[in-house]
Order: C-alpha cells, then sequence, then structure tokens
C-alpha cells in the first residue's frame, strides 16, 4: 500500500530499523538445507503428537485414584466400638471416653475438656 504523501520521521525510524535488523540473503544451498532442518523438527513433532494426550490420561487416572475415597478399606476394616460411640451416640452429645485396651476411664484433664467440647 503505497501513498504519495511525504515519508514522516516515523516511517524513516521504521525503515532503518527493518534495514538494520534484515538477515542475510541466504544462499540456496543454505536455504534448502534450513528447509530440511524445519520439516524434520516439525515432522519429529508430529510423531510425539499422540504421548501429550496419553500422558494426559495417565496423569487424571492417578488424580482420581489419589483423591478417591478407599472404599475397599471401608469394608475389610471394621470401626472399634469407642469410634462408633463418639461419631454416633444416641444422645447427639459425644459418648464417655475410654482407653480402648482396658476400659479404664482416662484422666480427670480429658474429662474437663469433654466436658467442655460437649457444651456441659
Amino acid at each position: 500500500m503505497r501513498s504519495d504523501r511525504p515519508k514522516s520521521d516515523d516511517d524513516r525510524l521504521i525503515e532503518r530499523i527493518g534495514a538494520a535488523y534484515a538477515p542475510p540473503p541466504l544462499l540456496p544451498s543454505r536455504r534448502v538445507a534450513l528447509e530440511k532442518e524445519l520439516w524434520a523438527r516439525i515432522e519429529s513433532g508430529r510423531r510425539l503428537s499422540g504421548f501429550r494426550p496419553l500422558a494426559a490420561a495417565v496423569t487424571f487416572a492417578a488424580a482420581v485414584l489419589w483423591f478417591a475415597p478407599a472404599w475397599h478399606r471401608q469394608d475389610s476394616e471394621p470401626i472399634d466400638t469407642w469410634e462408633y460411640d463418639v461419631l454416633y451416640s444416641a444422645d447427639g452429645a459425644s459418648a464417655t471416653l475410654q482407653v480402648a485396651a482396658d476400659d479404664e476411664p482416662l484422666p480427670e484433664e480429658y474429662r474437663a475438656i469433654e466436658v467442655l467440647l460437649a457444651g456441659g
């Protein structure tokens, strides 16, 4: 797109910058070698294009398995009775905490904490 208007200072600056940074002309043999290298790089990228979706699928499957709840553990490991009493107490408050091994009452400090947490 040429116009008959005179060139401004900006146009002359752009032309000088373009001339200063223009690459030198390539010899025909170098141009052929450059195009051959370019197409080799393009084609090598196409061979690996199937790897990206596979890697994404494997990553997604690993994330699902990592963050999914362990359903198989729920069936194989029963809940201890004290855990059941604490989680599902009849009156809605926490059950009296006992040591699971020998059913001795807990020290007074723990009873005080239990009373504070139970709200009474």
